[in-house]
């Protein structure tokens, strides 16, 4: 009597526990729990692991939030490529709803400009960076320290064999025009900082982003064209070697 009683327990719970696993399956749906990672809870179900990221807004790169719901896609419910721009723009507005429009906007640059330079980085552009948080020096043109027009003169010269003069209004001169719209890594951004006409010159990474040999403070480091000081005295960008 006693062992028909146990067997019949351990049925009940065996059926218990099948059901409560299908239901979750069925209902695409998990709570998460203590010890949960994104990894494993995409091993338990068999989806992609991006999948689950794309289907919450969630990261890897943060613990899971315990006791939050997480929607569970179907393996056959992976996004196509069509379905791609769609999930980018939910992506967008899930980023604004929790950071801030501004924040949000902050963070895509972030994500563009280590796009651009991961994909195809002009070798000015991997020189430039690589001089980042070195000395400024007025009138310097080696590895001393820059001032402005040193800065791009000296990258210039070591990383495509193109000696560009030593003053930033010249520099503005060199090349051709290009439009705000199409720059590319490589370029040359100018701005009027102290006087009428080019005063300031820097190299642009993308992404909205350029690297400078900024103040005596500050000495060479990365900037945003948006910051409010550099959008009110931006006056264009000059193309003097195609990015390779």
């Amino acid at each position: 009597m006693k062992r028909r009683l146990h067997a019949l327990r351990v049925g009940v719970t065996i059926l218990a526990l099948l059901s409560s696993i299908a239901g979750a399956v069925a209902s695409g749906t998990h709570t998460v729990r203590k010890g949960d990672t994104l990894w494993g809870i995409a091993k338990r179900f068999q989806v992609n692991i991006d999948d689950i990221k794309r289907a919450n807004g969630v990261s890897s790169n943060k613990p899971l939030p315990i006791g939050i719901e997480l929607q569970i896609p179907k393996a056959e419910d992976s996004p196509s490529q069509e379905e791609g721009w769609a999930s980018k723009i939910e992506l967008q507005k899930k980023a604004v709803a929790r950071f801030g429009a501004r924040l949000a906007r902050r963070l895509a640059e972030r994500r563009r400009t280590a796009a651009e330079q991961g994909r195809a980085a002009p070798e000015v552009v991997r020189t430039a960076l690589a001089y980042r948080g070195a000395r400024y020096r007025r009138g310097g043109t080696g590895a001393r320290g820059f001032d402005c027009s040193g800065f791009t003169r000296y990258i210039y010269a070591k990383s495509a064999g193109i000696r560009l003069p030593h003053c930033s209004a010249a520099q503005a001169s060199c090349g051709r025009p290009v439009a705000r719209s199409e720059m590319r890594p490589g370029d040359l951004v100018f701005f009027h900082t102290r006087r009428r006409g080019i005063s300031h010159v820097g190299l642009y990474i993308g992404g909205n982003r350029f690297i400078h040999a900024s103040t005596p403070k500050r000495g060479v480091l990365v900037s945003s064209l948006n910051e409010r000081y550099y959008a009110a005295r931006f006056r264009g960008a000059r193309r003097v070697a195609a990015p390779h």
